[in-house]
Formats: C-alpha cells, sequence, structure tokens
C-alpha cells in the first residue's frame, strides 16, 4: 500500500498536515483528500479509520480533542457516521481517493484556543481475494464484504487451524496411551 496526497509522491507512511496549520475557528469544517494505492499482487480489501488527539497532554488538548468531529468517504461511496469507512475492494494497482473531514464543534470555547490535537489517519489493506468475490455496490464502487473491522486489525487468510489443532491433541493422546501400555521394565532399545 502506498499514500500520497498531491498524487506524485507516494510512500507507506505518510506524515503530513492534511488541514493545514491555520487556526480554526468553532463551527469551521475542513476537507482534505488522501490517495490511497494498492500495491499487492491482487485485489485488496480497505478501510480507513480516523482517530483524533489519541495521547494528547496540555492545556486545552482534551477539550479540543472533544470538540473536533471527524468522518471519511472513500471517493464513490457514503461519508461514514463517525470515524471509519465501510469496506472497500481496491484492484491491484488501483487509486482510491478518500476524502476525510474535520469540524470544530460550534460551542467549542475558550479553553480550546491555541490548543492543538492529533488527527491520525490509519489505511488497512487486508486480502487478496479475487475482485468479484462478496460485497455488494455502494454509489458505485464495490464493498467488501472480509476486511476487517477496527486498527490493527488483520483479515482472516484463510487457515483453518481448527483440523491441525485436533491431529496434534490427538497425536499427544495416542503417544500416552501408548506409553501407558508398554510393559514396566522392559527396555528394549535396537
Amino acid at each position: 500500500m502506498a499514500l500520497s496526497v498531491d498524487g506524485r509522491r507516494w510512500t507507506t507512511d505518510l506524515e503530513a498536515a492534511l488541514f493545514g496549520s491555520a487556526p480554526w475557528t468553532p463551527g469551521e469544517t475542513r476537507r482534505a483528500v488522501l490517495l490511497v494505492r494498492n500495491d499487492g499482487p491482487g485485489p485488496a480489501g480497505s478501510r480507513v479509520a480516523v482517530s483524533v488527539g489519541d495521547g494528547v497532554t496540555g492545556h486545552g488538548a482534551s477539550a479540543l480533542a472533544e470538540a473536533v468531529q471527524v468522518r471519511v468517504r472513500p471517493e464513490g461511496g457514503r461519508w461514514s457516521d463517525g470515524a471509519g469507512s465501510a469496506p472497500v475492494l481496491l484492484a491491484e494497482s488501483e487509486v482510491l481517493p478518500v476524502t476525510v473531514e474535520a469540524s470544530l464543534d460550534r460551542a467549542a470555547g475558550n479553553e480550546t484556543q491555541g490548543g492543538t490535537v492529533p488527527v491520525d489517519v490509519l489505511v488497512t489493506l487486508a486480502g487478496d481475494g479475487p475482485p468479484d468475490s462478496g460485497g455488494e455496490q455502494d454509489g458505485g464502487r464495490r464493498q467488501a464484504d472480509d476486511v476487517p473491522d477496527g486498527p490493527g486489525a488483520l483479515a482472516r487468510t484463510g487457515g483453518q487451524p481448527l483440523p491441525v489443532l485436533l491431529a496434534a491433541a490427538g497425536a499427544v493422546v495416542a503417544g500416552v496411551l501408548l506409553n501407558r501400555a508398554r510393559p514396566r521394565g522392559s527396555d528394549h532399545r535396537a
């Protein structure tokens, strides 16, 4: 996966001031577009999550973090109800513009003045299933059903550990039973 704000410079870990550095006024809304490119060998599900003020400290920072509301919208999709997008399926090498919107509450008081809070955007790509597997249409963009929920979540890779674990447990039980069935005192080594 690669990220960009201008479509020319791509990186896997983008640090950019998406909303600029000018002071905000209560009731103001700003939007920024983040480009997400699938650099994987096949299609992948994508999800975007935004967090405001994680780990903030300092005068007024927590009040400011509470006064900022965010939402996201992958191109062709709907605006999220909160800080996370619906899952979207990206084809290999596809570029997806994602609009991130932040609004400062109209009722933000003096305690928010002069404060700064980080707005972190986490983009996850998961899976490599065929583009026609599952999903539903949403505003012209195919939605992926198997994209993990929440930051840091991993997609199901198709491994089936239960049969392997059952076979291993069966082997251990068989070994214990064979060991108990062996006559004591007889140590036959070849």
